[in-house]
């Protein structure tokens, strides 16, 4: 004799599942197999089998706070609330000193708190029964204000030390470029030496909110400064009375320089100056200062000349002069 249990069950809250048991019980004779099934079939409570509309009333269940752990200060973060609730549940969500009727609240903190906290409560509308569930955010800030301070300009070859800072919480870590270029540092200082080959130095520091991973950047670029220095006079060490003659300041500078002159306590501004005595004396001294245009450093020279006579040419006016000065004495 064979016995055979079929038992059936039905589970899900939306649909029909079902499961066989088999359970076989032998008993074979010489001549005859007897076979005896025996059918169980149940449904698990609140299952939609064709009873009263009220089993299809349920919840709220396992409710739900979707959103992020973290905020960051100024910077929007959305929430969103779920349960199963059937035939429906009407949410409100309270966070930031603020409540909303809604299953979705986007926050935005305005300033800096320890901790601030969401609270979602959803309600069955046909039973009235609630659920509620909290989330405990922590609230950082930054970076913001990043700034890069140190020296207005670059001496070259020495060292100058600048620093990065910036407004975060809890901490943010920095990382630096130089003209495009990663450099290694440790935290928010660099070391900057540059060469005489480089014109502009451009610094670049990225700080990064060492939690939220949120960063900003400051930028600086700082010229690269020599000199003056070999400042010297280009011209003759003679000069012809009633003779135009051309005089040049010369200096090694970096970006550029300013040149200014002075004469028989005149002064003119200007690189190249002509020079044309109309009066006699035995010796004349021009004095060129040249100034660096970024660092106003200065450095001074002055050349002496010896005033010849000309016996060629008349005694006449330079009208072509573009800056006379006592005694006659004319720069273009």
């Amino acid at each position: 004799m064979e016995f055979v249990l079929i038992s059936c069950c039905c589970f899900s809250l939306k649909s029909f599942e079902f499961v066989l048991h088999l359970m076989v019980i032998m008993n074979v004779q010489r001549r005859s197999v007897f076979i005896h099934i025996i059918i169980i079939c149940f449904c698990l409570p609140g299952l939609d089998v064709g009873s009263t509309s009220t089993s299809n009333i349920y919840g709220p269940l396992d409710i739900t706070l979707w959103g992020p752990d973290m905020v960051t200060v100024a910077i929007p973060a959305s929430f969103f609330c779920f349960s199963q609730c059937s035939p429906a549940c009407l949410y409100s969500i309270t966070a930031d000193g603020r409540s909303a009727d809604t299953d979705e609240i986007t926050i935005i903190i305005r300033e800096r708190l320890n901790i601030t906290t969401v609270t979602c409560t959803a309600k069955n509308n046909i039973t009235g029964h609630t659920s509620t569930t909290h989330k405990t955010l922590q609230v950082l800030q930054g970076p913001e204000n990043v700034s890069i301070s140190g020296p207005a300009y670059l001496p070259v070859d020495r060292s100058q030390r600048f620093l990065c800072s910036a407004v975060c919480w809890p901490s943010c870590n920095y990382s630096w470029t130089s003209n495009g270029l990663p450099r290694s540092t440790s935290g928010n200082q660099l070391v900057v030496t540059p060469s005489a080959a480089v014109a502009i130095e451009t610094l670049v520091c990225k700080a990064t909110n060492s939690k939220s991973g949120i960063f900003a950047s400051a930028v600086r670029k700082l010229f690269v400064t020599d000199g003056p220095l070999y400042t010297i006079i280009r011209g003759p060490d003679r000069i012809q009375l009633h003779s135009s003659t051309m005089f040049e300041c010369l200096s090694r500078c970096k970006p550029s320089c300013n040149y200014t002159w002075t004469a028989e306590n005149q002064t003119h501004h200007s690189k190249i100056i002509d020079v044309s005595v109309e009066s006699w004396r035995e010796s004349l001294t021009l004095t060129c200062t040249a100034t660096n245009i970024i660092t106003n450093s200065t450095e001074v020279t002055q050349k002496t000349l010896s005033v010849t006579e000309n016996t060629a040419a008349p005694l006449r006016m330079n009208l072509m002069s573009a800056f006379v000065i006592a005694l006659s004495l004319h720069f273009t």
